[in-house]
């Protein structure tokens, strides 16, 4: 029997969700879960600075500005970044966060009588740079960059106040109705993408075109839950900060297609979504 004293959506919230593909929770996490995620990135930013001896000062550490200096040691060099992406995702606290019970409960009320997972490898802290194209999201669906189950939901949630400006998520309400949609995968496009990020839909542009987007603005401790089918994409950052935020996966263990295909894992696990699905894709050697 189902404890409604447990339950964290409402009826009309759920019937949003499914009509949407999407949903807003606002001020879902506390900000004492939010806040010492940012101040272990705040250390590793230094552990950076020192480890390379690189001519950065830094303001001491304060919640709101946790990311001082990251885009002057990205500036020196751009790998650096990349050796703070990787070991961002691997704080306790983030860690603990990705598998809240609250997430759970959640994901449990969305997706009723489903068997719970979180998808290894599909969980980490995005940062997304000021005017950086490579490595953007364009419009795409959860399932081919991650598999698992069809039948899965994307955490998103800010560790920045995210303004227009920042690039918001774009999502298009509805679009979850249709399935998923084929891909064109190259093997380099007019980005210098690869892999995952060179996947584009098929008839992009007349697919989009059919649905008004919506770029929500958050706060940390808001949650942004998605359809693993709901078309999205990363929003253009036009501003003087990076965009970070906490991305984790939840899937259903009992969905037919996954349970199929073992839960195996997409692009991060070294497998190529067109071997899974080839009759989704459509390779092309560049854009």
């Amino acid at each position: 029997m189902t404890n409604h004293t447990s339950l964290l959506l409402g009826e009309h919230q759920i019937a949003q969700f499914e009509r949407n593909g999407f949903i807003l929770l606002e001020n879902f996490y506390p900000l004492e879960k939010i806040e010492p995620i940012c101040r272990r990135a705040y250390d590793i930013i230094g552990e950076v600075i020192r480890e390379y001896d690189l001519p950065v000062k830094r303001k001491p550490y304060a919640f709101e500005t946790f990311d001082d200096g990251y885009l002057e040691v990205i500036n020196i060099n751009r790998r650096y970044g990349g050796v703070i992406y990787d070991a961002v995702k691997q704080i306790p606290a983030f860690m603990a966060l990705v598998a809240d019970l609250k997430n759970e409960k959640v994901f449990q009320q969305l997706r009723a009588g489903a068997i719970a997972g979180i998808a290894a490898g599909g969980f980490g802290i995005r940062i997304n740079n000021p005017f950086e194209e490579k490595y953007r999201a364009a419009w795409h669906q959860e399932y081919p960059g991650q598999l698992r189950s069809l039948n899965g939901l994307v955490f998103w949630s800010p560790l920045i106040n995210v303004l227009p400006e920042n690039g918001p998520v774009n999502i298009l309400p509805g679009s979850h109705k249709e399935g998923l949609f084929p891909l064109i995968q190259y093997e380099t496009n007019n980005q210098g993408q690869t892999g995952g990020y060179a996947a584009r839909l098929h008839n992009e542009q007349a697919l989009v075109s059919k649905y008004e987007m919506i770029s929500p603005c958050t706060k940390p401790g808001d949650l942004l839950i998605m359809d693993f089918m709901v078309l999205h994409q990363s929003g253009i950052n036009n501003s003087n900060r990076a965009l970070w935020s906490m991305q984790f996966r939840w899937f259903d263990f009992s969905e037919p297609v996954g349970r199929k295909h073992n839960w195996i894992g997409s692009y991060a696990s070294g497998v190529d979504f067109a071997d899974v699905h080839p009759e989704l894709c459509v390779h092309q050697p560049s854009e």
